[in-house]
């Protein structure tokens, strides 16, 4: 989402927020597929949390 505020004449702000796994849902990963690995076949990893990025841009 964003938004963008006249200041004075030709500035302006824009303030932005992005949200990436809003929801917050577990996403494994890939599992493990070297055959010489202990873990052969299981997941050992997880995708990123949820995310949260604001910005603010002031443009003249």
């Amino acid at each position: 989402m964003s938004r963008t505020f006249p200041v004075w004449k030709h500035t302006k702000l824009e303030g932005r927020l992005e949200v990436f796994n809003a929801l917050n849902r577990f996403q494994l990963g890939d599992p493990v597929v070297d055959y010489a690995s202990v873990n052969f076949g299981k997941i050992v990893t997880a995708e990123d949390p949820r995310i949260l990025q604001f910005a603010v841009k002031f443009t003249f």
